[in-house]
């Protein structure tokens, strides 16, 4: 269905079984069909991306999520999974890119 909360859902469920692959297809179907402003939703498709062990990607996805990010909280959420990626893929802690 090209409904944005139905594909929200279904990439929760999948992310739940272990069925990463699945979950970014959903969850980058919620973002085209609707969910593409909110932050949290980028933020998601940047640690599925990272569980499926896709550094660029994930990082791609916080890039997404920091543009559209508007409160200093989120911010700091995105810079810890910044550093996590960072340690993973063996490339250091960048600065803060909060703005």
């Amino acid at each position: 269905p090209d409904d944005a909360v139905t594909r929200h859902l279904l990439s929760d469920a999948y992310q739940r079984l272990g069925r990463y692959d699945r979950a970014v297809i959903e969850r980058r179907a919620a973002i085209r069909f609707g969910e593409g402003d909110r932050w949290e939703q980028w933020l998601w498709l940047a640690e599925l991306e990272a569980a499926r062990g896709d550094t660029l990607e994930a990082l791609a996805a916080v890039d997404s999520a920091r543009v559209r990010a508007d409160v200093p909280e989120s911010h700091a959420q995105l810079d810890s999974l910044v550093a996590r990626l960072s340690q993973i893929s063996g490339l250091g802690n960048p600065p803060s890119r909060e703005p």
